[in-house]
């Protein structure tokens, strides 16, 4: 029998829930913060707790949908920042946590689960514990900073109506009102955000001296490179890192078995 208790987090919870998420990601006070500020908007989080002592904590994001041509809307859990405190590890409460989320996700009316495995050596546990199979893949390219297009920065407002209109035709995964304002606030507090370049739309951040291109829209006849590389000089990087949805790249997101058409945009997923 588990010797602990799984419930879901109050804003009791948040201040120290915040230094596990620290500890365990090193992300900044401020993404952190955001993310606390718009959860309820976004989903639900759940700890795991040992006599009131805090052991782990993980978070079914449910503020999001799949959207494909002749199929209804359909609403997606996702799980996110899987986190157990050294000392707990290797105990099961991560998997513990993860069946939770889905449950939960389940439970507030989505039609399917799935994650981003943090590495590739985590696609067997998802598929062990949650049955989550590899559902989709992408490439990555890198291009040298080069200011070739004019680039201008987006409100997310701006972006989800631009975003919207270069995928109606395609499957993609829409992000609610609150999950597109923490994709934004993840994007601003690492030197990016939300972009028109050229005659596409982008989200980028720094990592170092690379601009990470996490999702670039254009027309197919668009040189994709050309706006990768304005992104990373619009940003001050001396290189863009962009990513693309491949079937024959590598391992990207997890999710059950059938449920994600192979050719879905996703790409805004919770890094």
């Amino acid at each position: 029998m588990a010797d602990f208790t799984i419930r879901k987090s109050t804003r009791a919870d948040v201040p120290e829930l915040t230094r596990l998420w620290a500890e365990t990601f090193g992300d900044s006070e401020r993404l952190i913060g955001e993310f606390f500020r718009l959860l309820s908007g976004m989903g639900v989080g759940l700890l795991a707790e040992r006599q009131g002592a805090l052991l782990g904590a993980a978070y079914a994001i449910t503020g999001l949908e799949l959207i494909a041509p002749g199929r209804e809307k359909q609403p997606c859990g996702y799980l996110y920042a899987v986190a157990v405190k050294p000392e707990e590890r290797r105990r099961g409460l991560g998997a513990a946590l993860s069946r939770a989320c889905a449950d939960t996700a389940k439970e507030l009316g989505c039609a399917f689960f799935c994650t981003q495995p943090a590495e590739p050596s985590l696609f067997a546990w998802y598929e062990k514990i949650l049955s989550l199979g590899c559902a989709l893949r992408r490439r990555q390219e890198s291009v040298s900073s080069a200011a070739l297009e004019l680039c201008m920065e987006l409100s997310p407002t701006d972006y989800r109506f631009w975003r919207e209109k270069m995928l109606e035709e395609l499957p993609h995964v829409r992000l609610g009102d609150a999950a597109l304002l923490y994709q934004h606030s993840l994007c601003k507090c690492c030197g990016g955000g939300f972009y028109a370049v050229g005659d596409g739309v982008a989200a980028a951040y720094l990592d170092g001296d690379v601009c990470l291109v996490r999702e670039l829209l254009c027309p197919e006849s668009t040189d994709r490179l050309a706006l990768a590389a304005s992104l990373a000089a619009q940003l001050g990087a001396s290189r863009a890192l962009l990513f693309t949805p491949d079937s024959l790249g590598a391992p990207y997101i997890a999710a059950e078995n059938g449920t994600l058409p192979e050719n879905t945009v996703w790409n805004l997923s919770f890094d």
